[in-house]
């Protein structure tokens, strides 16, 4: 078999290594300049797995750069970037498959009154990812592109004007379950800004939509779609004052048209904000503000919802399971107050007091907040310390409920010896939600060590963290995290360990965190809980000789509406190369197997291999 594929390899090195002599100077026109390089490949490739049709052969592959301008590079200035047949068992494009595509950028006039920009981007079958919070997150593949495009008007005395335009679609495939998402957006805006006599005025507009695909294993077995328009309109106004101060106000009117996974959400949210600041000596000063809203379902709507864009005000409605209730009328209103005063460079004490106000599912609500607290950071003990501590009292008028709530942080980094180690720990108790009548709780907790062993340098960390509302059950997410490497720059192995809980909402993106669970529907959440291990390896044992090797083991389990999937994920990959001036080899090997209990098809194994040779040139 050898000898029927020597004639194709031997033609395929010559051509490598001759691609040298296609070195040229190319002059086109008097203006434009040009300068182009590059990379070729040919390779032999094989792909195997359980599903997947087994695939084997020569391939060529290339990744180049041409960059340039016209007349001047503060006239017009290009870049482009295509690729082929680039695969992540033999390249740093990052998909298992092989994947094709193009990315290109532009700037015109730039520097001048009239500066404008253009981008595209556009791959094929390239790996992504499907995110999981804290966890390794799941492999997709399938196509993607965006265009953008922007232009400004900056002329001395004027208004300034800026106007774009952005759009993209992605569409991919989630390996081991036969099953499909992905998104697709575009949005317009136009903002503009202008100073008189101390004054700073801005203005702004934007209009876009987006529609996104759920895959069926994260939403009770059944493809979900997301769509969201929205409409932005902006304005606001800033103006010195004396003390060193500074006032500034604004007004947002949003319009939100969405529907998510079957809850909806129509209506429009105007907000003002208003607030002044002054900072009379040094050593003190103070801040007032306040901001209305008179739709706080709609922004309770926007906080929650995975949506783009802006979000829902006056005369809105939720229907469908609404995220906060049907009704149509809500409001919030926020007055606070904050002083500052410095004892010394390294210590500052402060006070705030916040009275709130807000009206949502029939009924309304008051309280009161204030509190204050220290920060204080110096030179210790050999080390850097920096801590501070918060205390609040919280008073809901209708229920008559006091409660006390605590915020404090330390970080400490310091020298022992041959040992360098650091902390840092976050705590907080009964803190202000979005709504008055939640109160939330969260610690985090990080550490890391290092220090040298002869000609071994040795690192390691450590985090955990907790957040949840203080008087709900099961509404906590958590995790905790550990990692260490060792080894001497030329070569390094590592481990890594995680593990994550919680509730979520899913996007065409993976899961995230919503910020006040109990106010999600049941139907939408989603429960997860999962841990994940890995190990690697690098280095360079000899001169032109580097090597890449990665195991990934994830095992989690996700629940929607008393539907549980058990996945599990692994990866291997192993990458070796070895370079001579500008000629080099390279071999690659790279295994996934992921699969859904829940999407009722074996797990997907998918196998790559690649050994070739490649040369860098430069055309001019």
């Amino acid at each position: 078999m050898w000898g029927k594929r020597r004639g194709p390899w031997i033609t395929a090195a010559g051509i490598i290594l001759l691609a040298g002599s296609l070195r040229a100077q190319v002059q086109v026109g008097d203006n434009l300049s040009l300068n182009a390089n590059g990379n070729v490949s040919a390779d032999y490739s094989d792909t195997w797995g359980n599903i997947a049709q087994s695939s084997h052969g020569l391939s060529f592959g290339m990744s180049g750069a041409l960059t340039g301008f016209y007349y001047n590079p503060n006239f017009l200035s290009f870049s482009i970037n295509p690729y082929f047949n680039q695969s992540r068992a033999n390249s740093n494009f990052q998909s298992i498959t092989n994947s094709s595509g193009v990315a290109l950028s532009s700037a015109l006039f730039s520097g001048s009154h009239f500066p404008g920009s253009v981008h595209y981007r556009k791959s094929y079958n390239s790996q992504g990812s499907f995110g999981l919070p804290g966890l390794p997150n799941f492999t997709t593949t399938g196509n993607n592109q965006s265009f953008g495009v922007n232009w400004s008007e900056l002329l001395p005395g004027l208004p300034t004007l800026t106007a774009g335009f952005q759009m993209g679609r992605d569409n991919y495939s989630l390996f081991g379950s036969k099953q499909e998402g992905g998104s697709r957006f575009h949005s317009i805006f136009l903002t503009s800004s202008y100073s008189v006599n101390g004054y700073r005025l801005s203005a702004g507009v934007n209009v876009g939509s987006s529609h996104a695909v759920i895959p069926g294993i994260f939403a009770a077995q059944h493809q979900q779609t997301s769509d969201s328009s929205t409409r932005n309109f902006n304005v606001a106004l800033s103006h010195p004052l004396p003390w060193s101060g500074n006032f500034g106000s604004s007004y947002n009117r949003s319009y939100i048209h969405s529907d998510y996974l079957g809850y909806r959400f129509n209506g429009n949210i105007d907000t003002i904000v208003v607030g002044a600041g002054f900072h009379p000596t040094q050593k003190f000063s103070m801040s007032f503000n306040t901001d209305y809203s008179d739709n706080l379902s709609g922004s309770l709507y926007q906080a929650i919802v995975p949506t783009p864009g802006g979000g829902g005000g006056s005369g809105g409605s939720s229907t469908g399971g609404a995220v906060v209730g049907s009704e149509s009328t809500s409001y919030s209103w926020d007055f606070g107050f904050l002083s500052t005063y410095a004892f010394a460079p390294n210590l500052q004490a402060q006070a705030q007091f916040q009275r709130r106000q807000q009206y949502y599912s029939g009924q309304a609500y008051s309280s009161i907040n204030y509190g204050g607290g220290v920060n204080y950071h110096r030179r210790m003990v050999g080390g850097s310390l920096g801590a501070g501590v918060y205390a609040n009292g919280t008073r809901v008028d209708k229920t008559g409920e006091n409660t006390l709530g605590l915020n404090a942080d330390v970080a400490y980094n310091r020298r022992l010896g041959k040992w360098t180690v650091g902390s840092t720990v976050l705590y907080g108790q009964n803190m202000q939600t979005l709504l008055v009548t939640y109160l939330s709780s969260y610690y985090t907790v990080t550490g890391n060590a290092s220090r040298r062993f002869g000609p071994l340098f040795w690192n390691s960390g450590a985090s955990a963290y907790r957040t949840g509302l203080s008087a709900y059950k099961g509404t906590s997410s958590s995790g905790e995290s550990y990692s260490s490497t060792i080894g001497t720059g030329r070569l390094n192995v590592g481990g890594a360990y995680s593990r994550s809980d919680g509730s979520s909402l899913a996007n065409a993106g993976g899961l995230i965190q919503p910020p006040i669970p109990p106010i999600v529907p049941g139907g939408l959440q989603i429960v997860y809980s999962g841990t994940s291990y890995s190990v690697s390896a690098s280095g360079s044992p000899v001169r032109r000789l580097t090597f890449t090797f990665g195991y990934l083991n994830a095992d989690t389990n996700s629940n929607n509406q008393g539907i549980t999937s058990w996945n599990n994920m692994k990866q291997e990959s192993a990458f070796v190369q070895y370079q001579f001036r500008q000629v080099g080899m390279r071999g690659g090997y790279s295994r996934l197997v992921q699969g859904f209990s829940g999407s009722g098809v074996a797990p997907e194994k998918l196998n790559s291999f690649s050994i070739g040779i490649y040369r860098w040139f430069s055309f001019f």
